[in-house]
């Protein structure tokens, strides 16, 4: 199923929905094309949010606008949030088993290496220096424990910065992650929240999310 998005200045860009899609993921798809996630989306029938985007239908032109200052902020929070709940439910399906399987792959797929050394760098881990430090990350017995754990509020921005080109790339999102590795594309889900809510933090703070 293919959706038109209509971005601002007239620009269109189709959106390919796959069976596993998510509302976090278009919103990915979006922030690749205009690096921002505060953005209202609408069709002839009204908004489209994470509650109601499951009944857009194949074909439909979605128009993507930039809300006023006010309701951005508002926008923002609600974006941040429910990044945050995909992000605990993404881990909470995340298997002991998945985790071992990708952690046996002799040389993984490059978005599976780029996926967790963003996550060691959101976790603050010392900068990995290829797949035998991630698979030892992954391997720990207290890995998922450690992403359930994580508060958003204590991340530190410096460790953002650095991990926010490893996720940045229309193949690094959700469901390009996803082709090659659905336990990759759980921790990429995670990665994403995480970045969503620094970025809506720095926002509110005043601070430049860069």
């Amino acid at each position: 199923m293919q959706l038109t998005l209509v971005l601002p200045g007239g620009t269109e860009d189709v959106y390919e929905i796959t069976g596993d899609a998510t509302y976090e993921a278009l919103i990915d798809h979006v922030h690749a094309a205009l690096g921002r996630r505060d953005v209202l989306l609408k069709t002839g029938d009204g908004a489209v949010t994470a509650e109601s985007w499951t009944g857009l239908s194949d074909g439909d032109r979605v128009l993507v606008e930039i809300p006023p200052e006010p309701e951005r902020q508002g926008r923002g929070i609600e974006e941040a949030l429910v990044a945050l709940e995909g992000a605990r439910r993404a881990i909470d399906c995340l298997t002991k088993a998945a985790i071992t399987e990708m952690k046996n792959l002799r040389t993984p797929p490059p978005k599976v290496e780029k996926t967790c050394k963003a996550v060691a760098t959101i976790l603050g881990d010392p900068f990995p220096k290829g797949w035998p430090d991630l698979k030892k990350m992954v391997g720990d017995l207290h890995f998922l424990n450690r992403l359930k754990d994580t508060d958003p509020n204590t991340l530190k921005p410096a460790n953002m910065r650095r991990a926010r080109p490893l996720l940045s790339g229309a193949d690094m999102t959700v469901d390009e992650v996803a082709r090659v590795s659905r336990a990759a594309a759980d921790l990429a889900q995670w990665a994403h929240a995480m970045d969503t809510f620094h970025r809506t933090a720095a926002e509110l703070n005043g601070a430049a999310a860069t």
